[in-house]
């Protein structure tokens, strides 16, 4: 094969195959780059200090508001992970020297979808709309807390520790309020920080956002992987 051929053509033969495997490496690395979906990938939200903390009323008409980082971009857990959700939700991010503010738009093209039953503190109210906030207040991607408000204001919260194992009869002390609206319904929480276990000197947490909607069976988040979210599955 290799009869006739200058000493620069088998030399070029020889490197050819090493040339073709680094490029096809590099393309493959390139295009698993390309093909991470983007509620799976690192996410960060730059949250605002608030000098007057907001009326905690379920809406979200105080001026502060309008002033506040968003976190547009949810998409589907279920049933179809990463495809874009049916309906929009607008997250907003707030803080004092005393507490966390988190207010969010649960949007509906029909308003009358939105499932809320529950009014006592203390039932089960997972067949209703929901809200949840996660922190991961360490930042070690292990440990953390979850935070769930229905449209009636009704709450639940729960520990992580360990990753994955959820200590649901942890009743910490934190507020939220709901509102029924003309596009659906709002939710303000306010999650003191005395409530919380964290490092002062820290000013990196981890967070994420769900929201589940049982009339479509459709549970959207923040950042997931594999239709999971827990401390080690959430933004910055």
């Amino acid at each position: 094969m290799t009869e006739g051929m200058t000493h620069r053509e088998r030399k070029a033969l020889r490197l050819s195959p090493a040339l073709l495997l680094a490029g096809l490496a590099s393309y493959q690395g390139s295009l698993a780059q390309d093909t991470v979906p983007a509620g799976a990938g690192p996410k960060s939200v730059q949250i605002m200090r608030a000098d007057i903390a907001p009326v905690l009323d379920g809406r979200l008409d105080d001026e502060v508001w309008s002033r506040a980082p968003v976190v547009d971009d949810l998409h589907q857990i279920t049933p179809v992970e990463y495809a874009e959700p049916t309906e929009n939700t607008r997250i907003y991010l707030l803080y004092t020297d005393d507490a966390l503010y988190v207010g969010a738009e649960l949007l509906y093209e029909d308003p009358d979808r939105v499932s809320a039953k529950i009014l006592r503190q203390g039932e089960n109210f997972f067949g209703d709309d929901l809200f949840a906030l996660y922190l991961d207040p360490f930042y070690d991607r292990r440990s953390g807390y979850r935070f769930t408000v229905n449209p009636n204001g009704i709450r639940a919260e729960l520990l992580f520790q360990n990753t994955t194992q959820r200590q649901q009869n942890w009743e910490g002390i934190w507020q939220a309020e709901s509102a029924r609206t003309e596009e659906g319904w709002t939710t303000e929480m306010r999650i003191p920080f005395k409530t919380l276990s964290f490092d002062p000197s820290n000013d990196t947490w981890g967070i994420n956002f769900m929201r589940w909607m049982p009339r479509q069976s459709e549970w959207l988040g923040w950042v997931s992987r594999n239709r999971t979210q827990n401390p080690s599955v959430s933004g910055t």
